[in-house]
């Protein structure tokens, strides 16, 4: 079994989107349990249960605590491939999820496409520069369960609000873990694509530097018909 696990905070229709994309994949491949955890209490727990997902309520400040509480979850549940970790404005093609299925290392996308919901723009982000050149995106990762029980299910230190994905690295490096198989989109096969909304960790301008447009249609046509569609009425 392969746990997937989100953590969702507002913006409830980009949610809602992502969840029932990854409840349409775990019903057509019986060997996925999706998770979310969440802070708003009775609305966060009906938007997951309605759409398929198991639910842990946490605070949302500290992230990483949250985050964390998530994790347990997932452990308890005992998944024998291993955790693939998501934003909740973050979805993937079935490729990478059935890549995930039969890794035995970690895996990570180098690459993704972006899509603002305000102006529709669309933009492909190839990865980071720099000191991080190579390093894979913090969304799509996919831990192999012999990992994750060699940290005892501890990826994220406690009190952390920001560079969670820089934290874990240091952390891996410093147990000499393996590192990561670090694959474009093109090589993966697959279609990753973050949803971009007015509450957001690092503003558009920001995310924009370095990428290349790409028409938004050119982007959903990667996916799913269904998944398409809810995406298509989130613009504006």
């Amino acid at each position: 079994m392969l746990a997937v696990l989100i953590a969702v905070y507002q913006r409830p229709d980009v949610t809602a989107v992502v969840m029932r994309h990854y409840q349409r994949m775990a019903a057509a491949r019986k060997d996925m349990h999706l998770v979310a955890v969440g802070s708003e209490g009775a609305a966060s727990r009906s938007l997951a249960e309605e759409n398929g997902w198991d639910y842990v309520e946490a605070q949302n400040d500290p992230l990483s605590n949250k985050l964390s509480a998530g994790l347990a979850r997932c452990r308890e549940l005992n998944p024998s491939h291993g955790l693939l970790a998501m934003g909740s404005d973050d979805l993937v093609t079935g490729p990478w999820v059935d890549r995930c299925m039969k890794a035995t290392t970690r895996l990570g996308l180098l690459d993704m496409y972006l899509l603002r919901r305000k102006t529709w723009e669309g933009l492909h982000w190839p990865g980071y520069v720099g000191v991080r050149a190579g390093e894979s995106v913090g969304a799509h990762r996919f831990f192999p369960r012999a990992l994750l029980d060699q940290l005892n299910w501890e990826l994220w230190p406690p009190g952390l609000n920001c560079n969670l994905d820089g934290n874990l690295t240091r952390k891996l490096t410093a147990l000499r873990a393996s590192p990561p198989q670090v694959l474009s989109m093109q090589q993966a096969g697959c279609a990753a694509l973050g949803i971009s909304g007015e509450v957001n960790l690092t503003p558009w301008h920001l995310i924009a530097r370095g990428a290349r447009s790409v028409a938004p249609v050119t982007i959903l046509s990667q996916f799913p018909e269904q998944t398409r569609a809810d995406i298509a009425k989130l613009r504006g």
